[in-house]
């Protein structure tokens, strides 16, 4: 932002369709140019533990709906061409929930484009690696005070659905062989 590296952290969840070439995913993303504060200090000579400033006040965040067609979808890799499209704001602090939800009924509120590249390694059946580079551009962006147009960049984690269901499975199973031991004499 403004030519200058900043972390913006986030999750995001979606459905696979059409044979799990197509996905659609939605995100939550937050930035906080206050990155120097901790929720928890343990240094010893904080006056306080919990810093409730921290958790409180974000100053930069975005929903966003992403398209990603998978051009390459196997066993260990997958490499897609996410398209997103989002809208944030900037929050000060005396903000209210409600507020912060309804962007649109705001008068500091940007929308963001991404376009980029995606590729994610399968470590196992349940976990993998990813990473993700682009470039974003504000559409609209309305009292903000700084630029958010640049590239990105992003290294995660991914739990890939199997790890829910195997451990139901797995729960299911376990289930049924503990009540069938109980029920032997």
């Amino acid at each position: 932002m403004d030519k200058k590296l900043v972390n913006i952290w986030g999750v995001n969840t979606g459905i696979k369709f059409g044979r799990g070439r197509h996905e659609l995913n939605i995100g939550y993303y937050w930035l906080t140019f206050n990155s120097f504060l901790r929720l928890l200090d343990l240094r010893k000579d904080a006056s306080k533990v919990i810093n409730i400033n921290y958790y409180t006040k974000t100053d930069l965040y975005f929903f966003s709906l992403m398209y990603r067609p998978n051009l390459i979808d196997n066993r260990r890799w997958r490499f897609s061409i996410p398209v997103e499209l989002g809208i944030g704001a900037t929050q000060s602090t005396d903000n209210k929930l409600l507020n912060d939800l309804m962007i649109w009924r705001r008068n500091d509120f940007f929308m963001p484009a991404q376009i980029g590249a995606y590729l994610k390694w399968k470590a196992t059946r349940w976990v993998g690696f990813s990473i993700q580079g682009g470039y974003r551009y504000a559409l609209y962006q309305q009292n903000l005070p700084t630029n958010y147009n640049g590239a990105y960049y992003s290294l995660g984690f991914t739990m890939e659905s199997e790890i829910f269901t195997d451990s139901y499975q797995w729960a299911k199973k376990s289930l049924k062989k503990r009540k069938e031991q109980r029920g032997k004499p």
